[in-house]
């Protein structure tokens, strides 16, 4: 497995970080983010097959109101 972080900035930017070896790496790396950026943001554990490819990205506004 390959596991990732999905950060999401302030609720808004989507970022994926990684991939890292193992859930613990990611944890810690998890806490660091927190520490930096507090309850502004969200933190997710992403895990996926090995060597999948992880791509996220946002809606605009404008493409969601058609």
């Amino acid at each position: 497995m390959d596991y990732y972080i999905l950060f999401i900035w302030r609720l808004v930017a989507p970022q994926v970080i990684g991939p890292f070896t193992n859930p613990q790496d990611r944890d810690t790396e998890a806490q660091k983010l927190y520490k930096e950026n507090r309850g502004e943001s969200g933190y997710y554990k992403l895990t996926v097959p090995k060597g999948t490819q992880v791509e996220i990205d946002c809606y605009s506004d404008d493409f969601l109101e058609g």
